[in-house]
């Protein structure tokens, strides 16, 4: 799901803002899971998780994307445990558009 807000063209606003929210599931297969636990790894079966993110384009030639992910079963967390995952993105145009 995503919204958007873009500004008329004939404007010298600059500015377009999206706001996005998912979530997905992903199964680990029992190959994937044995491999693991020959690495002494002990996998679950499937991680969930969910995101919300902001874009915003603060210059003709700058975008800034937060996020930030829960993940309950996270894979690789410790005592299998859920992760809290923050990430920012920065995106930058040489033409400025």
């Amino acid at each position: 799901m995503a919204l958007n807000q873009v500004r008329p063209p004939n404007t010298r606003v600059f500015r377009t803002v999206q706001l996005s929210f998912g979530a997905n599931q992903a199964f680990l297969s029992r190959r994937y899971r044995d491999n693991d636990a020959d690495a002494g790894i002990v996998a679950r079966s499937a991680e969930t998780a969910i995101e919300l993110t902001f874009a915003d384009k603060i210059a003709p030639w700058l975008q800034i994307q937060p996020d930030v992910q829960y993940v309950w079963n996270a894979e690789h967390a410790p005592s299998g445990s859920h992760a809290l995952v923050f990430g920012l993105r920065f995106r930058i145009s040489a033409s400025g558009h």
